[in-house]
C-alpha cells in the first residue's frame, strides 16, 4: 500500500542534485517526495465547519493567561458568534494568503492553530501567530508548525520575510523564535495594556536566506 504522505520516484538526471541534497530527500538513490503539510506527528489542515464544537470549547474554557499571550482577553462569545467566526475561517478566499490552519495529530486530535496576516505580496513579507492548547504545550508542535509555514511561504510563494509580534512577558515565545533563528528588530514601548499594566511589544524577523541556511 502506498503511503499518502510519502511517494518515492526514480531520480531524473535533469534535476538539480545540489538542491536535492539540501532538501534531504535522497534515500538509497531515490527521491523521497514528502507532504510539506505533514510530518510523523501531526499535520496542518484548513478549518472545517465540523471544528465548531472544538472552537467553542476552547473559547468557553480558555485560560485567561493564554489569551493574553496569544492576543488579548476577550468578552465571552456565544455559540452563534463562534459559529460565525468558524464559518468565516472555513470559507476563506482561496487566492488569499491570509488564513488559518488547524494543527491536528495524525490520530485526529486538535492541538492548536496557526494563522497568517498582513501578507504583503508586493514586498514579500508576512506576519503570523500560533496558539497551542495548554495540555499540548512544550511538545514541539509550535516549533514544527512554524517551520512548515515558513517552508511554504518562503520556498513556494516567494515571500522573503516573516515577522512576529511578541509581548515582552511571553518569554517562552521569545526563546522559541530565537532558537528558530529570528532576530529582534525592534521594541515598541507600552503598546499593550493588560492586567492593569502597559507592556512593550517586540518585533522579531527572519528572512528566507536565513531560514534556508539554518534548515539545510
Amino acid at each position: 500500500m502506498i503511503e499518502a504522505s510519502k511517494i518515492y520516484i526514480k531520480i531524473n538526471k535533469k534535476l538539480d542534485f545540489t538542491e536535492i541534497m539540501k532538501s534531504k530527500l535522497i534515500k538509497n538513490g531515490v527521491i523521497a517526495m514528502a507532504n510539506l503539510w505533514q510530518n510523523d506527528k501531526f499535520k496542518l489542515r484548513p478549518v472545517k465547519i465540523e471544528d465548531l464544537d472544538d472552537f467553542y470549547n476552547v473559547e468557553k474554557d480558555f485560560d485567561t493567561d493564554i489569551q493574553r499571550l496569544c492576543d488579548e482577553v476577550h468578552f465571552p462569545m456565544s455559540m452563534d458568534k463562534v459559529k460565525e467566526h468558524v464559518e468565516k475561517l472555513a470559507n476563506y478566499d482561496f487566492d488569499s494568503h491570509e488564513r488559518t490552519w488547524i494543527i491536528e495529530t495524525l490520530d485526529g486530535q486538535v492541538v492548536g492553530n496557526i494563522n497568517t496576516f498582513f501578507c504583503d505580496k508586493r514586498n514579500g513579507r508576512f506576519y503570523y501567530g500560533v496558539g497551542i492548547k495548554t495540555e499540548h504545550q512544550r511538545k514541539g508542535f509550535a516549533k514544527s508548525s512554524i517551520k512548515m509555514l515558513l517552508e511554504y511561504f518562503f520556498n513556494e510563494l516567494r515571500y522573503n520575510k516573516a515577522n512576529a509580534y511578541i509581548y515582552e512577558f511571553n518569554e517562552v515565545s521569545i526563546k522559541l523564535h530565537e532558537k528558530l533563528g529570528f532576530k529582534c528588530e525592534g521594541r515598541q514601548r507600552q503598546m499593550i495594556y493588560t492586567n492593569g499594566k502597559f507592556f512593550d511589544v517586540f518585533c522579531y524577523g527572519l528572512t528566507k536566506d536565513e531560514f534556508n541556511e539554518i534548515n539545510i
